[in-house]
C-alpha cells in the first residue's frame, strides 16, 4: 500500500506590507445606510433577508435543485449590489456566494438606477439563487464570476492590503476566525488573465486543508498561483464587519520551473498516478512516479509533489530544468476499481512558453477494462514543443515496464529510477 506524503514546497519568504485602504469614492447614498442580515433557510431552502428598503429572497439548493434546510444565509447591501453568501454549519456543503445587481432590478422596475431615499422608493424584492455542492476536498473552483469586483469597489467596504506570498496569505487565513468555515479567494481580471487561471473565484475549506503545503497545492491547482509568486491582496470588510473574502489584484510571477503537469480526477478510481519519463540526463533516463518522486536541485531536476491515494487529486509533477530529448507524461490506473474512460480525469499543463493546455481523459470505452494507461503528451526538451497524444492503452509508453492494476514498486524494478 502506498503512503500519502505531504506536498513539498520551495517557499520564497517575502516581507508583508499591511495598508489600510482609504477610498476616494462618493459615499453619498441619499440617506440610505449600510444594511446586513442573516437568516437560516426553511424546509424549502429559502431565507428572507430585509436589507433597508429591499427584501432578498434567497434560495439555496443542491446540484439537483433540491432546497437545502438549515443553511445560514447572509446578505450585505452595497450601493449598486447585494452580496449574498451561504454557509452550511454542518460542514457537508461548500459555502456559496453570489452578487445580485441592484441597478438591474431598479431599472426593470422603472425606478432610478441607484438607491434613493427610503421615503421615495418602495420595498424592492430581489431574488438570489445559490447552489451548494458536497465537500469532497479542500477547494472548489466556481464556474462563473461572483461579481466580487463590484463589492470591492463599493464605498461601504474597506480593505486591509498585503503584499506577500502564499505563505503570508495562508497565515492570515489560519489566524482569523472569519475564515474558519471557508474563504472565498477572488482574482481580478488582470491576475486571472496573467496567471492563465481556470477560475476567478474559488472557495477553500481550512479544516479540510490542514497545512500550508496542501493549501499551496490547491491554490496552484485552482488558480495557477505558486509559492514563489508575489501577490497583492486584501481582506475585505463591510461596514466594519469582516467578510470571508480575499481579493487578489496584482501578481509578480516568480516561476522557478520549466513545465508543470497537474492531474485531477473524480471519486473513482480512487488512485491514479502521474508518470514522467525523462530524456537521458548525464547518461541516465529517469522514471518519476509514486515511489520515485524525483529531486528539484539534482538529477532528474523534476519532482512529483504528492501521491494522492484517496480520489480527486491534485498531483503536480514539475520539471525544473530541461535537457535535450523527449519528456513523456502518462497516467496509470493504479487502484483499478473503475476504468479511466469517462472518470472525469484531466491534466493541466503549464507549458514552457507559459501557456496552459488542458487534456481531458478520452471517453471511448472500447477495450476499457484493459486500458489502464492514459498516454497524455510528450515535450521536446530542447524546443519546448508539446505534442499531444491523448489516447488510452493497455500498454505503457515506451521505456516504462508493463504493469498490472495495483502494481507494486517492484513491478517497475527494471525501469530507470532516481538515484
Amino acid at each position: 500500500m502506498k503512503r500519502y506524503l505531504l506536498i513539498l514546497s520551495v517557499i520564497s519568504l517575502s516581507l508583508i506590507l499591511v495598508v489600510g485602504c482609504s477610498k476616494d469614492k462618493n459615499d453619498d447614498n441619499n440617506g440610505v445606510q449600510p444594511a446586513s442580515a442573516t437568516q437560516s433557510t426553511n424546509a424549502d431552502g429559502q431565507a428572507t433577508l430585509t436589507l433597508g428598503a429591499n427584501t432578498v429572497t434567497a434560495t439555496v439548493q443542491d446540484a439537483d435543485h433540491t432546497g437545502l434546510q438549515h443553511i445560514n444565509v447572509s446578505g450585505y447591501l452595497s450601493h449598486d449590489n447585494v452580496l449574498v453568501e451561504a454557509f452550511d454549519t454542518s460542514g457537508t456543503y461548500y459555502p456559496s456566494i453570489t452578487v445580485v445587481p441592484l441597478t438591474t432590478v431598479l431599472a426593470k422596475s422603472g425606478l432610478p438606477g441607484r438607491i434613493e431615499s427610503p421615503n421615495d422608493i418602495p420595498t424592492i424584492s430581489l431574488a438570489a439563487t445559490l447552489t451548494m455542492y458536497p465537500i469532497t476536498w479542500g477547494a472548489l473552483g466556481l464556474d462563473s464570476s461572483s461579481g466580487i469586483d463590484a463589492i470591492v469597489d463599493d464605498a461601504w467596504t474597506s480593505e486591509v492590503w498585503h503584499t506577500g506570498t502564499l505563505t503570508d496569505m495562508y497565515n492570515i487565513i489560519d489566524t482569523l476566525s472569519v475564515f474558519e468555515d471557508g474563504v472565498f479567494i477572488h482574482l481580478n481580471q488582470s491576475v486571472f488573465d496573467t496567471s492563465n487561471s481556470q477560475f476567478r473565484t474559488a472557495v477553500f475549506i481550512p479544516n479540510q486543508i490542514g497545512d500550508f503545503a496542501t493549501f499551496a497545492s490547491l491554490v496552484g491547482s485552482e488558480f495557477q498561483l505558486f509559492s514563489e509568486d508575489t501577490l497583492h491582496f486584501c481582506q475585505l470588510s463591510y461596514s466594519g464587519v469582516a467578510l470571508p473574502v480575499i481579493f487578489v489584484d496584482n501578481i509578480i510571477m516568480n516561476r522557478n520551473f520549466w513545465a508543470q503537469f497537474t492531474l485531477r480526477w473524480g471519486e473513482t478510481p480512487r488512485d491514479i498516478d502521474s508518470h514522467l519519463l525523462t530524456p537521458s540526463i548525464n547518461g541516465t533516463v529517469y522514471h518519476i512516479r509514486f515511489n520515485e518522486k524525483g529531486e528539484v536541485g539534482v538529477a532528474p531536476y523534476a519532482q512529483l509533489d504528492v501521491d494522492d491515494v484517496s480520489s480527486f487529486g491534485p498531483e503536480h509533477l514539475t520539471i525544473y530544468q530541461h535537457f535535450a530529448g523527449t519528456y513523456t507524461y502518462a497516467v496509470y490506473n493504479w487502484s483499478g476499481e473503475a476504468v479511466l474512460a469517462g472518470c472525469g480525469a484531466s491534466v493541466t499543463l503549464i507549458k514552457p512558453d507559459g501557456s496552459v493546455q488542458t487534456f481531458n481523459v478520452p471517453t471511448d470505452t472500447t477495450g476499457e477494462a484493459a486500458n489502464i494507461w492514459w498516454h497524455v503528451c510528450t515535450i521536446d526538451g530542447t524546443t519546448g514543443q508539446m505534442t499531444p497524444i491523448n489516447i488510452l492503452s493497455p500498454d505503457p509508453p515506451p521505456g516504462i515496464s508493463p504493469a498490472k492494476v495495483g502494481a507494486k514498486a517492484s513491478d517497475f524494478k527494471n525501469d530507470p529510477v532516481t538515484r
